[in-house]
């Protein structure tokens, strides 16, 4: 249970969670990147559409490794009746538009590798990938994992606008230009590191040192139950979802046993799966990008792309760990311009420059959610602020 409300903050989330806490933190820089050569999607016209299956192929590493991906609609990582709300400057909403699913060729599936010595493909790992422009000359992002290892694939202007400081430069400025990176292409030299050095006397998550999740009469501490003295999460707090029966398990009232502090003993559940949903689950989010976030594209409709490619990646995770799918259901995008004073609206929308700090802005950010309560499993905050 832990686990789950733990990856659900990862991008700065307003999740109800209860006994942890965290650090923000930056990834060191990149070694080493590949260019994606000769795509092609193996349809007979090279079209695809929103409910396609079909595979994918390129080459990497200078075509010293293909790579092959088998792909079939995600149908859940854009649930019925999403909306996305773009915000202006002074925090008042400018327009609503829903988020049709036949606009976004949003795919998951299994990637395949061979070399060119091989005959035979060999399954390697699952992939997740956004269609931009199908095609002859396709244009895509995602990301795949070959034996362990997870790749990263960006449009050029995306890799640019999300960079390291210290990344490699790209010199080939072409617009469908796709770019790989790996996680064991992450610099790890101390010298490197910088804040990415975690704190050991913390916990592993942040949002349950919000003050708005601190507060007695949170939702979470008010939902009592018949059963125990120990307050739990319910059903009208985590929307769609009930958590008694993603999870299935029960908080010793006594406190006494080993784990994480909320009674739970991880020692008995670690790699066990009973518990989990045995059918597929869609928890809701939501997402909201502030000015920073918006800043780094060329477009508000870029944006929206960007946002939902990472969800449909990040959902791999839930679905192999709970059996649980990730399903935007409301999509917040500011506007590119940052207010010189904050805002009362949406006071958590601030430049790199305005000295509000990452704590500061989680508290802003989750007071904000909880003054605007909806059925979502949980809601993050896209910034391009450390």
């Amino acid at each position: 249970m832990r686990l789950l409300r733990c990856v659900a903050a990862v991008l700065v989330s307003a999740g109800f969670s209860q006994f942890a806490q965290a650090h923000s933190v930056k990834r060191a820089p990149l070694s080493y990147l590949s260019i994606v050569d000769e795509p092609v999607i193996h349809t007979p016209s090279h079209r695809v559409h929103a409910y396609s299956t079909f595979d994918l192929s390129f080459h990497l590493h200078g075509r010293q490794q293909y790579i092959k991906l088998t792909l079939a609609p995600n149908e859940d990582v854009i649930a019925e009746g999403a909306m996305v709300n773009y915000i202006g400057e002074d925090g008042q909403v400018k327009s609503v538009e829903p988020i049709e699913r036949t606009d976004h060729k949003v795919f998951r599936g299994q990637a395949w590798v061979r070399t060119h010595e091989d005959t035979q493909w060999t399954h390697a790992g699952w992939a997740r990938v956004m269609i931009h422009r199908d095609g002859e000359n396709p244009l895509f992002e995602g990301a795949f994992r070959i034996d362990g290892n997870h790749h990263h694939i960006h449009q050029r202007n995306s890799y640019v606008a999300m960079k390291h400081e210290l990344d490699p430069y790209v010199e080939d400025d072409r617009e469908d230009l796709m770019i790989v990176w790996r996680d064991s292409d992450i610099t790890t030299e101390e010298s490197d590191r910088g804040e990415l050095k975690r704190d050991l006397n913390g916990a592993s998550c942040l949002s349950d040192d919000l003050e708005f999740n601190m507060m007695p009469d949170h939702p979470v501490y008010t939902q009592a139950t018949t059963r125990s003295t120990i307050m739990r999460k319910g059903e009208s707090v985590w929307g769609s979802i009930s958590t008694r029966s993603i999870f299935g398990r029960d908080i010793d009232p006594t406190g006494n046993l080993p784990g994480n502090g909320a009674g739970v003993n991880l020692l008995n559940s670690i790699g066990n799966p009973a518990g989990c949903p045995t059918n597929r689950k869609v928890a809701l989010v939501g997402i909201a990008t502030d000015c920073t976030y918006t800043a780094a594209f060329n477009s508000t409709s870029t944006v929206r792309q960007n946002i939902i490619s990472h969800m449909n990646s990040a959902s791999e995770l839930y679905e192999t760990s709970f059996n649980i799918s990730l399903g935007i259901k409301n999509l917040t995008i500011m506007d590119a311009g940052c207010p010189g004073v904050a805002q009362a609206k949406t006071p958590w929308n601030r430049d790199c420059n305005s000295g509000l700090q990452i704590q500061d802005r989680l508290n802003l950010f989750s007071a904000w959610r909880g003054s605007n309560p909806d059925t979502n499993a949980y809601w993050s905050e896209s910034t391009l602020r450390n």
